[in-house]
């Protein structure tokens, strides 16, 4: 197994964990609020963006993570599955 494989594994591993293609459902409502802020305000705080941006999709990610954990050791996951993320 060459390096290249072995980090695309792990990286696909990881997204898989992370449930990555559901963090649509932070960023839409974090942008859509951004806009409203900038809309009432007229100004733009990247930084404050970023911060929360930051602490909403950490809150996110931890919570899948930790429900992948609580599911196996429920052995929730032995009655259900999922469709593969390519």
């Amino acid at each position: 197994m060459t390096a290249i494989h072995a980090l695309r594994t792990r990286l696909t591993a990881l997204l898989q964990m992370m449930r990555a293609q559901f963090l649509i459902g932070i960023i839409f409502p974090l942008t859509v609020g951004m806009l409203i802020t900038v809309y009432h305000t007229g100004t733009f705080r990247p930084l404050g963006f970023l911060l929360v941006a930051g602490i909403g999709l950490g809150a996110h990610i931890a919570t899948n993570v930790y429900n992948d954990i609580y599911d196996t050791c429920q052995h929730a996951d032995s009655t259900t599955t999922r469709p593969e993320v390519r």
